[in-house]
């Protein structure tokens, strides 16, 4: 629950500056910030993280989605440490 519960659903391709923008409306605000003497998420490339990966998706076939899990900041930039596509869901027949 609380800020952790949040999340943020948007389609793809996305700019940076989408992504900054729903961020900044979200729930998440408050962890991006910096909770608990951790330094505050550098948003800007947050974005640009989130924005490469939904032209990545835009890239893929049907409805799939792409799971980032985790995200890591490493020397000025964010690494994923686990990532998968996650298929649609195909109807019975």
């Amino acid at each position: 629950s609380g800020a952790l519960s949040g999340h943020v659903t948007l389609s793809a391709p996305l700019f940076a500056a989408d992504v900054a923008r729903a961020l900044e409306g979200s729930t998440l605000i408050p962890l991006l910030a910096g909770p608990r003497r951790f330094p505050p998420v550098d948003i800007e490339q947050l974005s640009k993280l989130v924005s490469a990966a939904s032209v990545l998706c835009a890239g893929l076939a049907g409805r799939a989605s792409l799971d980032l899990n985790t995200l890591r900041w490493v020397d000025g930039g964010f690494i994923v440490l686990d990532a998968a596509v996650v298929p649609p869901a195909r109807s019975a027949k």
